[in-house]
């Protein structure tokens, strides 16, 4: 969880689900707090988390439609590698990301 003033402008959610693999499972940011390394921090807080359970994979997914989210990853050294057709409840694709640690 990331703050400001007392306030939540971030947060980030993920498990282990394998000995060996950690999954993202959300991550969000205050838009007024976006572009300021919050969600920079919070990713790289997360895969310490990880390493120090001996995850040496970690996978997430992202809305084939969030451009923004797929750059993201992308920086932080994730690879998109593969697709996963009606991933969400609305019927969009999900991007599958992966990153060795």
């Amino acid at each position: 969880m990331a703050e400001f003033a007392g306030k939540i402008v971030g947060y980030v959610i993920g498990t282990v689900r394998f000995p060996n693999m950690g999954h993202v499972l959300n991550i969000a940011v205050d838009p007024q707090f976006r572009r300021r390394g919050v969600g920079t921090a919070l990713m790289k807080k997360l895969m310490e988390y990880f390493r120090g359970r001996g995850v040496s994979l970690v996978r997430l997914e992202a809305r084939e439609s969030n451009r923004s989210a797929h750059k993201f990853y992308l920086s932080l050294g994730f690879e998109m590698i593969g697709k996963v057709p009606l991933y969400y409840s609305d019927g969009e694709t999900a991007f599958l990301f992966e990153k060795e640690l």
